[in-house]
């Protein structure tokens, strides 16, 4: 019998668990999504700033499809990452968590993580 509450136990126990769930297939990882969104907020900044005294005629749609060709990232994966990750919002808020900490380093002379 005490076997038998014992085996019930941890099947209750394992069960109810959360799984860690895989990251689904075709979505940049937060990881390169953080580093991804922290250069696309620097250039769109930097357009900002330079909007006046800027001739080069670089807009943000250049900037967007420089970096994404850096980070061997499609634009149509970029696009499928973020409306998976508006959609789940708490992960959108660790990787935004990420980006700020980041800039913030950067804002202080420090160095971005690579």
């Amino acid at each position: 019998m005490k076997k038998l509450f014992v085996f019930i136990f941890l099947l209750i126990t394992f069960s109810c668990s959360k799984k860690k769930e895989a990251f689904p297939t075709g979505i940049i990882v937060p990881d390169s999504m953080s580093k991804i969104l922290i250069e696309l907020h620097l250039a769109q900044a930097s357009i900002g700033v330079n909007a006046i005294a800027d001739s080069s005629g670089y807009n943000m749609a250049d900037y967007q499809n420089y970096i994404l060709q850096k980070h061997h990232i499609k634009k149509e994966e970029f696009v499928k990452s973020i409306r998976y990750y508006t959609s789940n919002p708490s992960v959108l808020k660790t990787v935004y968590d990420s980006v700020l900490v980041d800039l913030t380093r950067l804002q202080a002379g420090g160095e971005v993580r690579r």
